[in-house]
Order: structure tokens, then sequence, then C-alpha cells
């Protein structure tokens, strides 16, 4: 039994887990307009489902192409080595066929959507993930796809709130990327990658992860000065005030100083855990609209 929780650790349960939450938590909180029945709407089930198999599927061939970089970065994880062959192609195709034909459900739109996305993370896996750049912005994108799709099938939601959390879905993506190529690096190299770190160094790739970290809190200090502060009022603002400043800004805040100290690969794997606690309080900032 055992063994075979280990072999379903390949498609990543928490970070599929997470993005179900980025989606439900888009649908009931960004939409002013939902009424009590909406909650029963299993359009939103439906999409979450099909999105999360394709998710998983991506996960999963990721981890075939990795596998000679990840028996040297996370010899304790190579989850890949737990499948036969043939069981893990079966399963890889079931997923993708199936996030396929369950997003047709939702909307044909969907269902060609989640062929590109099936299609992007194969690409990104066996050849864009090696590139300088390219893969951390692809993976990027995807992530914020995850939330905007939501306006995409429900177009009540509020665009703008919509519009402005995936961009800090991209934004902490991407750091988070950054940072895990400087983790992954010796493994990286040994697989032959073309990351950042290995191409311009681990300083170069340090100092882009910081900048775009400053960018980030500046961009999420300013919409909240400038425009989310108007949407609150009374005990309810300052609540949301305190909850973003502790669990949000202050964080990236220890983060980015972090970020200059950080010598060896546990440091850059806590401070890439740590961006990931901050994609997951930043949505959880939803429930305060």
């Amino acid at each position: 039994m055992r063994g075979i929780f280990r072999a379903l650790l390949i498609f990543r349960p928490l970070n599929l887990v997470m993005i179900g939450l980025f989606q439900i938590s888009t649908f009931f909180y960004l939409d002013f307009k939902i009424q009590v029945e909406d909650l029963n709407d299993l359009t939103l089930y439906v999409m979450v489902i099909s999105l999360l198999l394709i998710t998983a599927g991506g996960y999963a061939i990721n981890d075939y192409f990795d596998r000679k970089a990840d028996q040297e970065n996370k010899p304790n994880r190579c989850y890949f080595q737990l499948w036969h062959p043939i069981l893990y192609w079966l399963t890889y195709s079931l997923l993708n066929v199936g996030g396929v034909l369950i997003g047709y459900l939702v909307s044909p739109t969907i269902a060609i959507l989640m062929v590109l996305l099936a299609a992007i993370l194969f690409t990104y896996s066996a050849l864009f993930q090696r590139l300088v750049l390219v893969g951390n912005v692809i993976v990027s994108l995807c992530t914020a796809f995850s939330i905007y799709e939501v306006y995409l099938v429900f177009p009540d939601t509020n665009f703008a709130l919509t519009l402005f959390f995936t961009i800090m879905a991209f934004l902490l993506t991407f750091t988070r990327e950054l940072v895990k190529d400087v983790e992954d690096r010796q493994g990286d190299a040994i697989a032959g990658y073309h990351t950042l770190p290995i191409v311009f160094g681990n300083s170069r790739a340090i100092m882009l992860a910081q900048g775009a970290l400053v960018f980030t809190i500046v961009f999420f200090l300013l919409i909240h000065y400038q425009w989310i502060s108007t949407l609150f009022s009374g005990t309810l603002l300052y609540v949301y005030y305190a909850y973003n400043i502790i669990c949000v800004v202050l964080p990236m805040w220890l983060i980015l100083v972090r970020l200059g100290t950080a010598r060896y690969t546990r440091d850059y794997a806590r401070l890439s855990t740590g961006l990931k606690y901050v994609m997951a309080t930043g949505v959880a900032s939803m429930l305060l609209f």
C-alpha cells in the first residue's frame, strides 16, 4: 500500500488540491452576482476535474523526461521508477483523453484548450524546460491559466479581480521557477539542460528572481492602494490589510532578503516552498471579498 501511495506522488496531489482550490475560490468569491443555487452548478466541478486530469498528466510526463536530472536532484523522489512502463503510458494517455472529454462537457472551447494545454505540457517537458527562461514562462502561464479559465467559463466573475490574481499567479510562479532552477542546477547540468543558472550562473538567476519579486511586491501594493482597498470599508478594510501584510507582503519580503543570503540547495528548497505558501495565502485572500 505504501508503494502505491508513493507511486501516486508522481501526480503531485498537493499541487492538484491547490489548483482545484484556486479555481473554486475564484468562482465562489470573485463572482459578486452568485446565487445560492449556483453553488450546485456542476459545470464548475466538471471544469476543475478536467483541468486537474490534464495537469496530473503534465506532472507525470515531466517526471519521465526529468528522470535523469531527478536521480541527482532528488534521488528519494524518483516516482517514475515505481511505475511499470506500460501502466505509466496507459495512465498518462487516459488522463489526457479523460481531461479533454470531460472538458467537452463544459464547452468545445474548453476541450480545445485542454488539448492545447496537454500538448504544451508535453512539449515543455520534452524541450522547453531545457531552454533559458522559455520553460519558466510556460509554466507560469499555465499556472495563471488555472485562475483565468474560471472567467472564460463563468463571465460573471469579476474580470478585473480575476486578472489581478492571474497576474500574481504568473509573477510568483515565475519567481519560484527561477529559484527551483538554482536549486536543481547540478542535476539539470548532468541532464544537459540550458537553464538560466547553468548558462549565466546562479548570481544572475538570483538577481532576476529578486527583481521579479520586487516587481511583484510593488505591483501588489500599488494595486491594493489605488483600487482594491476601495472595495472594502470599516473593520473589514483593516482585517484585509492586516491579513495581506502579515500573510502575503511580509513573507515575500523575507524571501527577497533570504535570496541574497541563500547558499545551499536546502536554502533554495525552503525559499521555493515559501513562494508556494505565498501563492496559497494570496488566493486565500479571496475569501474576504
